[in-house]
């Protein structure tokens, strides 16, 4: 009778060590990863689970989880129900992009021990030992007032489609930091001039000769709407000498939250205007030089034509434009064409004639991206551009039929193999040459 008795206990003991294993695999399972060999680690690289709040595991069959490089499923989507997600001990590299297009995730914890990141009221920073603190991912679902205690970025991500935040707030000690109307602003240069206009060099805090600052937007928030008007001047000592403000050209992160502001303006007050960097015309932002950097995204003119002295256009500048229908470009411009993401009622764009790089020349222009446009039926590319990336920048345009290529562009046989390529990844559209 004992030895029954122990021959069953070890049969119980031998499948429950063979049904541990399932579990364990089947952990591992919601998750695509490889082995560092740098960290000695594992990096989960998808994740393809259905959990709203997520506990990465600390280790991955044995391995220690080391990176995180996408938190994706396997097939490149979003997980967009995700609402929750802490970061083990173990972690010290996450890759820049890895929380965008979780639009419901409200909050980034991590793991007392870890060395590396840290959170603080949802929000994900970069802190490790002798490094400066720098946000990570502000989650974006997060909402309300959101008070950062750095204002440094660890990449353009940091901020990206925070449409929930209604204003941001700063509990850092760094003097280039500002905060107006619950923007984030960040001084990185400054020059002083003679009431004649001359220049005279970096700027000292104390002088008392006219200051111009460069300030860049660091965090805008997303629930803003109306008419934005940037900061033009402020007294930064109390003591009624003014430092006037300069714009500095604008970020992906920024007009990604810009989607509820029907019109930009910039107002001068600095008396020498050459050495302003952007400009508003018609509510919308230029550089200096005449490129095209941010169209507000809720501007209401359903057309809009960009003036012939245009220099380029910016890759987001018309991100998230909820009531153009239709877009003119001039005959000419130069640089890549941009992306054009969702634009729900964007129908026609008439592209420029002609295009070239900023060089001048007429040499592998991108194609441009086209994301999320339910009324886009057609594209016509200008002489100029290519037409090698388009299999994988058309995403989610259900109505597109027809793209035209100028015929210009194929010019020897392996671009002809190209073109074959593009017909057989895209064999709903109607691709031909003109």
């Amino acid at each position: 009778m004992k030895k029954i008795i122990s021959a069953i206990l070890s049969a119980i003991i031998l499948v429950s060590g063979f049904m541990i294993m399932p579990l364990s695999v089947s952990a591992a399972s919601l998750y695509t990863y490889y082995f560092d060999e740098d960290s000695g680690g594992v990096y989960i690289e998808a994740y393809n689970g259905t959990k709203t709040k997520l506990t990465i595991p600390s280790k991955i069959d044995g391995k220690t989880v080391t990176g995180i490089t996408s938190l994706k499923n396997s097939k490149d989507k979003a997980n967009t129900k995700l609402t929750s997600v802490t970061i083990p001990s173990g972690v010290n590299f996450i890759q820049g992009e890895c929380f965008n297009d979780m639009s419901a995730l409200r909050e980034i914890k991590v793991a007392k021990d870890n060395k590396t990141f840290k959170a603080e009221n949802g929000v994900l920073y970069f802190d490790a030992l002798y490094e400066n603190k720098r946000v990570v991912r502000v989650p974006e679902a997060l909402s309300g007032k959101i008070t950062l205690s750095s204002a440094l970025t660890y990449n353009d991500s940091a901020f990206l489609n925070c449409t929930k935040v209604t204003e941001y707030g700063y509990s850092g000690d760094d003097e280039a930091i500002h905060v107006m109307d619950g923007v984030i602003y960040g001084n990185y240069n400054g020059n002083e001039y003679s009431k004649a206009g001359k220049l005279l060099g970096t700027y000292d805090y104390n002088s008392k000769n006219i200051i111009l600052e460069t300030w860049k937007v660091i965090a805008f928030p997303g629930a803003k709407s109306g008419a934005y008007t940037f900061p033009k001047s402020y007294d930064r000592h109390g003591d009624g000498h003014i430092h006037y403000i300069s714009i500095d050209v604008l970020n992906r992160a920024f007009i990604t939250n810009t989607r509820n502001i029907t019109s930009f303006v910039i107002k001068r007050d600095f008396p020498i205007d050459s050495v302003n960097l952007v400009k508003t015309v018609d509510g919308v932002i230029f550089s200096k030089y005449n490129s095209l950097v941010a169209y507000p995204g809720a501007k209401k003119t359903a057309t809009y034509t960009i003036s012939s002295d245009t220099f380029m256009v910016e890759r987001y500048a018309f991100y998230k434009c909820a009531n153009l229908i239709t877009l003119n470009f001039p005959k000419s411009i130069k640089g890549d064409l941009p992306e054009f993401a969702d634009c729900p009622k964007l129908k026609t764009i008439k592209f420029p004639e002609t295009i070239s790089d900023n060089f001048g020349t007429d040499n592998d222009v991108a194609p441009g991206w086209y994301v999320n446009l339910p009324l886009l039926t057609s594209i016509t590319l200008p002489k100029g551009s290519s037409f090698y990336t388009l299999n994988s920048s058309i995403i989610n345009c259900p109505l597109l039929k027809t793209i035209k290529i100028p015929k210009s562009t194929i010019t020897d046989d392996y671009q002809k193999e190209l073109l074959k390529g593009l017909q057989n990844d895209l064999p709903k559209i109607n691709i031909s040459t003109y």
